[in-house]
């Protein structure tokens, strides 16, 4: 049945490739595989609830419970609607924001792992949950509310990080208990796809990967890519202020002065340190505020001269000229 049925979905006569299925399920009904291809069938048939169901029971009959059973899902529901539990119902919530409620590609890597539109939108239920019980501030309460695009840009994944899940998942699916074909590997060719191939083997860390592609961008006048890169580095290493700062000459290079006076000011708060105030006042200095730039240069000697690590005598006149200039 099952491979009769495969050669009538093949030829496209789904409606005999149903049928042929169902003779399957006759012999052993908890049959995931066929679940699942007549799920198939009614999807391309545009039979949604129906398939939806066939989908869901493939999952559910699956020998490898890589994910909950719907079993399990409805215990948790109504232990947590007669205990009175903050519930995020992620399962529900994918559905709502798939199409046509069946979960698939648009949130999902494979079968079980979300991409990052699926974990944003876990996070986002997360908060909804909690938003709902007063166990954080309500959403009117907070400083400036993001569009939801600009909350999945901070976090800065790059091409570089994406290159890594493609590969990644392309591993996971060549071995078992999947079995995709050799001639479908991904094979990475761009200088981001390289690097993540050398960090999965061990030959890069993530970490300098980051770096020799900031570095490369910025060879290249590709700021924007560069000050992501930095910017992706300054997240994982939340003490360190040196990503950020080369963020902020990054975008600096390009006059986005605003974006590199937060990126600055960011780094500031990690390390109080005169080559931060020096670029606040090169800053302030480059959009004529000069009260602000004298104030950061003036900082930046201060600081200083109290700093075991102290600039070179020729930066320090130049910030002295600098200053100067804006007092001119």
């Amino acid at each position: 049945a099952l491979t009769q049925g495969r050669k009538q979905q093949t030829a496209g006569k789904f409606d005999e490739a149903i049928v042929s299925f169902a003779n399957g399920l006759r012999l052993d009904s908890t049959n995931a595989d066929l679940h699942f291809q007549i799920a198939v069938c009614l999807d391309s048939l545009g039979r949604y609830t129906e398939a939806q169901r066939h989908y869901m029971m493939a999952r559910d009959y699956d020998l490898l419970r890589f994910r909950a059973t719907g079993e399990f899902n409805e215990v948790i529901r109504n232990v947590a609607r007669e205990k009175h539990l903050i519930l995020a119902d992620i399962e529900q919530a994918f559905a709502q924001h798939s199409e046509p409620e069946i979960v698939g590609n648009s949130l999902m890597l494979e079968h079980v792992h979300p991409n990052l539109d699926g974990y944003f939108l876990m996070a986002k239920e997360f908060a909804r949950a909690m938003e709902d019980n007063n166990c954080i501030s309500s959403r009117i309460q907070w400083r400036r509310p993001f569009p939801d695009d600009e909350y999945k840009s901070l976090a800065y994944m790059t091409l570089f990080d994406f290159e890594v899940s493609f590969l990644r998942l392309d591993n996971l699916m060549h071995h078992w208990p999947f079995s995709e074909p050799e001639s479908t590997r991904y094979e990475p060719i761009s200088d981001e796809g390289k690097l993540a191939r050398g960090y999965l083997l061990g030959t890069i860390t993530w970490e300098h990967a980051h770096q020799q592609l900031a570095e490369s961008y910025k060879s290249q006048s590709r700021y924007e890519d560069a000050a992501r890169e930095y910017l992706a580095l300054g997240k994982n290493f939340w003490y360190d202020y040196q990503p950020l700062l080369f963020a902020g000459d990054a975008q600096l290079s390009i006059k986005h002065f605003h974006e590199a006076e937060g990126t600055y000011r960011a780094a500031l708060e990690r390390s109080e340190n005169q080559f931060v105030q020096i670029r606040l006042g090169a800053l302030f200095s480059e959009i004529g505020l000069l009260d602000s730039a004298i104030t950061y240069y003036r900082a930046a000697l201060s600081t200083d001269e109290k700093s075991s690590s102290r600039m070179k005598q020729d930066w320090r006149v130049d910030v002295i000229q600098h200053l100067a200039e804006s007092y001119a």
